[in-house]
């Protein structure tokens, strides 16, 4: 037990680190043909830094500053587009078309007001605290980053070993551990790709929409879809209100015409982009993915995010090496 806990801390580092490497095995074996495994190792590794951690990296810093900012732009829109009362107000706007339904149905203004502003301000204090808290903790990411690295590079060396590793220590027959392995291994690229990169190419295609369009706060909503778009049809709660608010401000033919390329570029992205993905691994059935995503940020927090697809990779590789296996006998 007390051994286990010396890796807990560095558990999510390592599985990041392990998937990583799966994923730029092409790249690896590319390498490793040209030259030898120390080189390959040293290259693949310096790959994974360029295009994975630095872009983190960057977008953590850029992530971390626009959030204030971002909070005091939006108590300022609130303030100013939704919640005034010179006849331009977005609330009073609203009451006035309940009126002319029905003159009873009406918003109070004052308690409207207070409670948006409220969550307005807890929210700011959330971002702040939550900004200080990065900052606190950079002794232990920095300790992240250098055990995330290292893991990588070693893991690379010998990743063809990783399967004669488990065998050893897994008490079943060699041929039932070959179809746990390999499902595993495909049923993992299969959701990475088709969760976490189709995620990524989201929030790139969502985000450069806003850019055009002149939204701030870039760097949030990039975040914001990325992890919307982990849950199916999830990033509409992120760009559909956007495009509302850009309609408030920059008239409703730009908001139709923003919402119709966000609209274009997901769908673009799932019927196109996502199945050539995931074309040569295994995945998981939409609801499967859904409940995994949302019971690990339940039970596991942030870490449930990649906890929870894991798991639930590990229950349908022994429930599809099982079928598989009865179906040889």
């Amino acid at each position: 037990m007390l051994f286990i806990n010396l890796f807990t801390p560095f558990l999510i580092s390592l599985l990041i680190a392990l998937l990583l490497v799966a994923l730029f095995q092409p790249l690896f074996k590319r390498i490793e043909k040209h030259t030898n495994n120390n080189v390959a190792t040293l290259l693949s590794t310096i790959a994974v830094v360029l295009v994975v951690v630095i872009p983190i990296v960057i977008m953590v810093f850029v992530v971390a500053g626009e959030m204030t900012n971002f909070t005091v732009a939006a108590t300022k829109f609130l303030r100013e587009q939704v919640l005034a009362d010179n006849g331009n107000g977005l609330l009073v706007k609203i009451n006035d078309f309940l009126f002319t339904i029905n003159p009873s149905l009406q918003i109070n203004a004052t308690s409207f007001r207070d409670t948006i502003l409220s969550v307005a301000s807890t929210a700011g204090n959330t971002v702040s605290i939550l900004v200080l808290a990065l900052f606190q903790n950079i002794g232990g990411l920095f300790a992240q980053f250098i055990v995330f690295i290292i893991a990588i590079a070693l893991i690379f060396k010998d990743y063809e070993k990783i399967p004669a590793a488990v065998k050893k220590y897994v008490p079943l027959d060699s041929r039932v551990e070959d179809l746990l392995i390999n499902e595993f291994i495909n049923t993992g690229k299969g959701v990475i790709k088709g969760t976490f990169l189709v995620s990524l190419l989201h929030a790139t295609g969502i985000t450069l929409i806003m850019y055009l369009f002149g939204v701030q706060a870039l760097g949030v909503i990039f975040l914001l879809v990325f992890l919307a778009s982990m849950i199916p049809g999830g990033s509409q709660i992120v760009w559909v209100p956007a495009g509302i608010i850009v309609g408030l401000g920059s008239g409703v033919g730009i908001a139709i015409l923003l919402l119709i390329l966000c609209f274009v570029v997901m769908n673009g992205i799932d019927t196109i982009i996502r199945p050539a993905l995931t074309s040569g691994g295994s995945r998981m059935h939409p609801l499967l993915s859904l409940v995994s995503i949302l019971g690990g940020l339940i039970v596991y927090g942030v870490s449930g995010l990649l906890y929870g697809p894991l798991i639930a990779v590990l229950f349908v590789t022994i429930i599809s090496a099982y079928n598989r296996r009865f179906k040889q006998i």
